[in-house]
């Protein structure tokens, strides 16, 4: 069959009528590569796929305290988000529920899910102990026990969230840039102004990029969020855990962290 990454093959539903048997197979898999096939099966036994189509479900497994138990139920999921002990998965109208530890923004054992209760969301983003969600119209809402739960901007225009191990950085459409989280890895200390076209990360630092090709860092000393280059014409950023290195558009390469 399809490639599906398949995990769990639940049992065959026969139905039965006068002229032929339905064979119908659920294949569930970790995130939302789940497919719905029907098969039918005439008098002779031969069996003919007739028709395959995504039901977007979700399994989940592990240790059941850290969102490995008791996972959401029903359709129309189309992205799962972890951090350390939590998930969050987005449906297709926008609506996030969240489970696992709720000290890392997953439910509470009486309130449920720890995720916003509304809906128009676009996508998710998670560091170690928190989420942070991005809404159509450029609005972020955070959760989550650790950094980065609370304190994000608010307005909107917003365009996209970038995260290290404890911050998250978001880039505006006019490209200037909010930052929130721990203020040593980067929740404080963002740079001003605007130009900016993209943010980059590693454990406890920031690297954006600015239209010019100049670059401004900030977080952790040790980890790069000082000693980026000071002249412009980089055209790439690449990060490891605690240091930057960015490429120059005549080809040289400078190195920090």
């Amino acid at each position: 069959m399809d490639s599906w990454h398949c995990l769990q093959q639940l049992e065959p539903r026969l139905l039965l009528d006068a002229d032929s048997v339905g064979l119908i197979g659920i294949s569930e898999a970790s995130v939302i590569d789940i497919t719905l096939t029907a098969i039918y099966i005439d008098k002779e036994g031969t069996a003919e796929r007739v028709t395959s189509y995504p039901t977007h479900r979700i399994a989940v497994w592990g240790h059941p305290d850290r969102g490995g138990q008791y996972g959401p139920i029903g359709n129309g999921y189309v992205e799962i988000v972890g951090n350390e002990e939590a998930f969050a998965a987005l449906k297709a109208d926008g609506s996030i529920i969240s489970w696992g530890n709720g000290g890392f923004g997953g439910e509470d054992y009486y309130d449920g899910s720890l995720a916003p209760t509304d809906s128009g969301y676009t996508q998710i983003f998670s560091n170690y102990g928190a989420f942070a969600a991005l809404k159509a119209d450029g609005s972020i809402t955070a959760w989550g026990g650790y950094a980065g739960g609370s304190g994000a901007p608010t307005g909107s225009g917003y365009t996209q969230i970038f995260s290290n191990g404890n911050a998250f950085a978001a880039l505006k459409a006019d490209g200037s840039i909010a930052a929130w989280g721990e203020g040593d890895s980067g929740g404080s200390g963002a740079p001003a102004g605007s130009g900016y076209t993209q943010i980059f990360s590693n454990g406890n630092a920031f690297a954006a990029l600015k239209d010019d090709g100049s670059i401004t860092a900030w977080g952790r000393d040790d980890s790069g969020g000082s000693g980026a280059p000071t002249d412009s014409g980089y055209t790439q950023i690449v990060s490891n855990d605690n240091a930057f290195s960015a490429l120059k558009d005549d080809g040289g390469i400078a190195a920090w962290g």
